[in-house]
């Protein structure tokens, strides 16, 4: 295996955050499981992450 490096400019990683910052969670609709999806409390605190 051959190390390697990942170049990403600096300002891809910082429009990722404005954008998951100004993310509008959705209401959660009843019942809270994944058949609409990722839970939204799920993603917010995989947002919350970045």
């Amino acid at each position: 295996m051959q190390p390697f490096q990942v170049a990403i400019p600096q300002p891809v990683p910082d429009n990722l955050r404005a954008r998951l910052a100004h993310t509008r969670w959705h209401a959660e609709p009843a019942p809270v499981d994944w058949q609409y999806g990722l839970p939204a409390r799920g993603a917010d605190v995989l947002a919350a992450r970045f």
